[in-house]
C-alpha cells in the first residue's frame, strides 16, 4: 500500500513504473539546477547539478577583487553581510571553493531552476585564528614529505611551543595542514585559506610559480631525501619562532 501511495504521488501509474527501465526511472526521479558562479559582475562558470550528479565548485579567480581585511570562504546566494562566523548554521550558508557541490547544497536557493552564487568574504576580525598554522606540500613525489613524517614533526612542534610558553589552550588550536596538487594549485589553496603562517616542503618557486606572498624563505633543507624550502608567510612573533625552529636539526630530524 505504501509503495502505491508513493507512486501515486509521483503521478505515475503502477503499470508505467513496471515498464520503465532502470535508467528511465532514474531520469523520472532526477532533479536538476543550473548553477552560475558570478564574480566581479561576470559569470565565470556555469554547471548543471542534479540529485544524482555532483559538480566541482570553482576556487576564487586570481584576478578577483578581495576587500581589504577580508578572507574568501566560498560562494553563496545569500546576502553576505547577513552571514557571520558565529551563526549556528554557518557552514550551510555557503559552499566551499574547490569542493564538491551537491544538489541539496543549493536547492533552497533556487529560483526557476537556477541559482546564482557570488563570492563570500568574511571579515578577518570575526574568524578565530589558530595559535599558529603550518602548511606542508603533501605531493610526496615532489616534496618528499609523508603524513607519518608530519605527524611526528607536529609532536615536536608542539613540544617546542610548550617549552616556549604556549598554553594548553593555545596548543589545542595549532594547525598543520597539507596542500596537494601541482605548484599553481597548491598556491591557490594556500591563498584561499589566507591564514597559513609557515610553509614547509615547498620549492624555490613558492612565491613565483605558486603565487604565494612570503616574507622570506630558506632552502637546501633535506626533507624526505629531497632538498626543499621553508617559507615564512606571516610576520608574527609565533610564526617567526616556528619558521626558525623549522630550520633546526631537531625539526629536520623528524622529516628525514
Amino acid at each position: 500500500m505504501k509503495i502505491k501511495k508513493i507512486i501515486a504521488l509521483l503521478g505515475v501509474s503502477i503499470t508505467g513504473v513496471v515498464s520503465l527501465s532502470g535508467c528511465s526511472l532514474v531520469k523520472l526521479l532526477e532533479k536538476s539546477l543550473v548553477v552560475n558562479y558570478v564574480c566581479d559582475g561576470e559569470t565565470i562558470q556555469t554547471d548543471t547539478v542534479t540529485t544524482f550528479n555532483n559538480t566541482f565548485v570553482p576556487t576564487l579567480p586570481s584576478t578577483a577583487t578581495v576587500p581589504a581585511g577580508y578572507r574568501f570562504f566560498g560562494w553563496t546566494a545569500l546576502e553576505p553581510s547577513d552571514i557571520h562566523y558565529a551563526d549556528e548554521d554557518f557552514e550551510s550558508e555557503y559552499v566551499e571553493g574547490g569542493g564538491l557541490l551537491h544538489y541539496w547544497d543549493v536547492a533552497d536557493w533556487a529560483v526557476n531552476g537556477e541559482v546564482n552564487l557570488n563570492p563570500f568574504f568574511l571579515n578577518e576580525e570575526e574568524i578565530p585564528h589558530p595559535y599558529v598554522k603550518v602548511g606542508w606540500y603533501s605531493k610526496t613525489s615532489t616534496s618528499g614529505l609523508t603524513q607519518n613524517m608530519i605527524n611526528n614533526w607536529t609532536v615536536g612542534l608542539k613540544s617546542f611551543l610548550k617549552k616556549d610558553g604556549a598554553t594548553d589552550e593555545q596548543l589545542a588550536t595549532v594547525e598543520v595542514k597539507g596542500y596537494d596538487g601541482n605548484v599553481a594549485t597548491m598556491g591557490a589553496l594556500v591563498n584561499e585559506d589566507g591564514d597559513v603562517d609557515v610553509m614547509i616542503g615547498v620549492g624555490n618557486n613558492i612565491n613565483s610559480s605558486a603565487g604565494v606572498s612570503i616574507v622570506e624563505k630558506v632552502g637546501e633543507q633535506m626533507m624526505g631525501g629531497k632538498s626543499r624550502y621553508t617559507a615564512l608567510l606571516k610576520e608574527r612573533p609565533v610564526a617567526r619562532k616556528v619558521y626558525e625552529w623549522a630550520q633546526t636539526e631537531e625539526s629536520l630530524g623528524y622529516l628525514a
